[in-house]
């Protein structure tokens, strides 16, 4: 039902930078998806997990407690920009994505190198 795209602007940063990731949330069914959620993250969520396996989540978005019912069209897009502070361990990242038990992995999505 939910495909993923992932963005970013380089694919090799130091590790003093921060960088943006754009996620394209994409209901490919032919139906429309409802649910209840917060107000503040509406999509796919993120993380980044390098070879020994740590995990570096993006900055923190507040999740309110207003949640409400969200309606996602069929065959529509949700897009959401997350941002990852510097990364102090260099390595290859794989990027997880997922949402509602709908999950992707793009592997070596991201090298950070030691500045």
């Amino acid at each position: 039902m939910f495909d993923f795209e992932a963005i970013v602007n380089k694919n090799h940063v130091y590790t003093n930078n921060s960088f943006n990731v754009l996620i394209k949330t994409i209901n490919c069914s032919n139906r429309d998806f409802s649910y209840e959620g917060s107000s503040t993250i509406v999509g796919a969520t993120i993380y980044l997990k390098n070879k020994q396996g740590n995990i570096i989540r993006p900055n923190d978005i507040p999740v309110t407690n207003d949640y409400q019912k969200n309606i996602i069209k069929a065959n529509s897009t949700i897009e959401r920009v997350w941002t990852f502070d510097k990364i102090e361990e260099p390595g290859r990242y794989d990027l997880y994505i997922s949402f509602y038990g709908y999950v992707k992995i793009v592997y070596d999505f991201i090298f950070i190198e030691k500045n």
